[in-house]
């Protein structure tokens, strides 16, 4: 057999496993837990793997704990069952799963930790205009501290990533930036965040941006990132960098879509 064909084996093997993975994820998302349990038994018995629960089983379980605290109205429960999905995204690692279930935990425990900040803002924000002075303070660090936690993690991954290129075929260094600058502008639009540290979120923000759009200036991926770099200037009250960013992206996704390509939203 020649080596082109093992490779284009290799590769289509790798996406229809992918493709499984999916689509057992997707049911488990849809609320559909016996059965999303069942395909995920039959993966990772197609695998090979060793021990219960399987990467598959955690990844699937975790899935369910977040559908679940999307229905709590309580913070505090939410980030509960929030923790409980890290936790089996941590177990699906210790699992020595292939590299895309690794990956797949990895962005699971990147998801949660930002949307758990997302939480404790969501609810800091419904709280009425002179409503509970203390409850409002402990919301606000609360929210502050997922924020920062978050956003360690994802600056963690990067240096991981930097340092020995892991996940061999799996970039996620772009992904990773991206998201970060992403969550570093929902923070910085936190209720009650001070002045001088929500401009200084925004500026790193605006620095992860443009080194992402000098590695990828024809790609997709630059488009959002020059988008998202126009509405942190224009959160930061920076008129005219925001207008050359937000014109400049429709650009950028005009001269991707002559390409025959969809840029990133």
């Amino acid at each position: 057999m020649s080596m082109i064909r093992v490779v284009v084996l290799f590769s289509t093997s790798r996406l229809l496993a992918q493709a499984d993975l999916d689509a057992t994820l997707s049911m488990a998302r849809q609320g559909r837990l016996a059965e999303a349990e069942a395909a995920a038994k039959s993966l990772a018995r197609a695998r090979g793997a060793a021990g219960e629960p399987s990467a598959e089983v955690c990844l699937v379980r975790a899935e369910d704990l977040s559908l679940r605290s999307e229905k709590e109205k309580d913070v505090d429960a939410a980030i509960a069952l929030l923790n409980e999905s890290i936790d089996l995204f941590r177990s699906a690692l210790r699992a020595s799963p292939g590299p895309e279930l690794a990956a797949e935990a990895r962005r699971g425990i990147d998801a949660r930790m930002c949307r758990k900040a997302s939480r404790a803002a969501l609810a800091l924000r419904s709280l009425k205009s002179g409503e509970d002075a203390r409850k409002r303070s402990e919301l606000l660090d609360l929210a502050t501290e997922l924020y920062e936690a978050a956003e360690l993690r994802y600056a963690d991954r990067l240096r991981e990533i930097r340092k020995a290129r892991e996940g061999g075929d799996i970039d996620e260094e772009p992904e990773i930036q991206l998201n970060l600058a992403r969550l570093q502008l929902e923070h910085s639009r936190l209720e009650g965040l001070a002045e001088a540290q929500r401009k200084t979120i925004l500026s790193q923000a605006i620095a992860l941006l443009q080194d992402l759009q000098l590695v990828y200036s024809d790609e997709a991926l630059a488009h959002e990132a020059l988008w998202l770099e126009g509405l942190c200037h224009v959160d930061a009250g920076n008129a005219g960098e925001a207008e050359d960013r937000l014109l400049g992206a429709r650009s950028l996704g005009s001269r991707i879509r002559a390409l025959g390509k969809e840029p990133n939203p």
